[in-house]
């Protein structure tokens, strides 16, 4: 992924004024007020921005997807681009088949399906248990799927062995304590890893935690080498699983 490009237009997003509330560019508007889900113009706006930058060969992976809002906006006018959204449909206690319909009318409607593959399952399992579940490294990883401690501490170790060499990781909701132990963990347990973006306290839903990370020798795992052998039918080495 070109962080450097990303990061140089990531305040152009709001003007140079994170606070503003809103981004420059409207055109997620209708997008918000079409799909249901919980995501707000700047998060879209953000996601859309990261899945522009991704590298030659790269995709965009999602966890939790709900009903497709914070996907679409992602994928929203960037053709060309591969997408990957695990959704287990159990999150919520909604009717999973319902649920799952829903989720592939909302981005019939807006986006081409040709560009995405839906994992359905758990997304530890697919990730830790699956080889070659991701064909091309992951050059941006939004996870919003559960908030607990282990889940979120679990969100960046199994999926760490797939990002590319240099990768962008979005943690939702990180006004909240726990996905700032994520960060934490992230910057402690990962020299390489440094925060990009921060959500402001009085803006709680503005953006997410951004996780920069690039390669160093203190990286266990083989970043993008790891997601081409695992597309070889080869399964990745276990040195991105956390520890105890």
């Amino acid at each position: 992924m070109d962080l450097d490009a990303f990061s140089a237009k990531l305040r152009d997003l709001f003007a140079g004024d994170p606070r503003a509330g809103r981004p420059v560019d409207r055109r997620f508007r209708a997008v918000v007020d079409d799909v249901p889900g919980m995501a707000t113009e700047s998060k879209l706006a953000l996601l859309n921005l990261a899945a522009a930058h991704l590298g030659d060969g790269e995709a965009y992976l999602e966890v939790g997807s709900f009903k497709g809002l914070s996907l679409i906006g992602a994928m929203l006018d960037n053709p060309g681009r591969r997408f990957y959204t695990m959704e287990s449909f159990l999150e919520f206690n909604l009717d999973a088949r319902a649920l799952r319909e829903e989720l592939l009318g909302n981005l019939r409607r807006w986006v081409d399906l040709d560009q995405l593959e839906l994992l359905e399952g758990d997304c530890f399992e697919l990730l830790r248990r699956r080889p070659g579940v991701l064909r091309e490294p992951v050059g941006a990883y939004f996870y919003d799927g559960a908030h607990g401690r282990l889940p979120h501490y679990l969100a960046l170790g199994v999926a760490e062995r797939w990002l590319a060499d240099r990768a962008l990781v979005v943690v939702d909701d990180a006004s909240w304590p726990i996905a700032w132990r994520l960060a934490a963990y992230g910057l402690v347990y990962r020299p390489a890893t440094r925060i990009a973006w921060r959500t402001l306290p009085r803006h709680p839903k503005l953006c997410a935690a951004l996780l920069k990370v690039v390669p160093t020798s203190s990286r266990r795992v083989g970043g993008a080498r790891d997601a081409r052998e695992g597309a070889a039918g080869r399964s990745p080495a276990r040195g991105g699983d956390p520890g105890p």
